[in-house]
């Protein structure tokens, strides 16, 4: 019996249920329904992704790319290493998670983008170097990591009013500084790519065994946030 076809009669089971039931366990019924959708729902999106550019937007290689692009960017700054792996669902979508703090703050963390714009920038860069990192392996999807993208976008719009430049300007230069920093360091994040897709997990052992070159955090702002014209020197 094929997946899809369990996956229906499973549905059908449980609309039946919820039908039936009392409003206690119609709560339940609904809540397997809804973790069903989602599930169709990833299965769809990738395969309407596939249909659109070619490619899915979530396979183990372009998952161990996207994972190296932010850890070479945050090590480069001096960013102190927890953790980091890549991981497939039970839908068969690879995803991952790297965990790296700089000056105490954790990359997820919140930084006020008006009262200091530098910090930001450097932040929004890390954020932005998981794209950077399928870029330079020319596997970049314009499907992947949709939602960090709208936050560094959002980030981008808000330096860029404040700059008086276009948002665009901002996002080449994030984008294009983040792959300068990838480049420069382009063996170690050759070998970080190479043992994530093969192991799924990094460890500090594996971060001490790679060289990535550190560069000083000024360097990487632009002067007075000319951000049209200046990036990484």
């Amino acid at each position: 019996m094929s997946a899809i076809f369990q996956n229906r009669q499973q549905r059908r089971a449980l609309e039946r249920k919820a039908q039936k039931n009392t409003r206690s366990e119609n709560c339940g019924a609904a809540r397997e329904l809804m973790a069903l959708g989602q599930g169709h729902r990833l299965i769809d999106l990738t395969r309407k992704a596939i249909d659109q550019f070619g490619m899915p937007p979530n396979t183990c290689a372009i998952a161990a790319q996207h994972e190296a692009g932010h850890l070479i960017t945050a090590l480069a700054m001096g960013g102190i290493f927890s953790k980091a792996y890549v991981r497939q669902d039970s839908h068969g979508y690879w995803g991952g998670f790297s965990s790296v703090h700089v000056d105490g703050v954790h990359i997820c963390g919140h930084v006020d983008v008006k009262q200091n714009p530098a910090r930001a920038w450097l932040l929004t860069l890390i954020w932005a170097s998981g794209v950077a990192g399928e870029m330079v392996c020319g596997n970049y999807h314009p499907a992947s990591s949709t939602d960090e993208m709208l936050l560094v976008g959002g980030v981008a719009a808000t330096l860029a009013n404040q700059a008086g430049v276009d948002p665009g300007q901002v996002m080449n230069v994030l984008l294009g500084t983040s792959m300068q920093l990838i480049e420069r360091n382009r063996k170690a994040f050759d070998e970080l790519t190479r043992r994530l897709e093969a192991t799924k997990v990094l460890t500090s052992q594996d971060i001490a065994e790679v060289r990535v070159e550190q560069i000083e955090r000024a360097v990487l702002v632009p002067t007075r946030f000319n951000l049209g014209k200046e990036g990484a020197q």
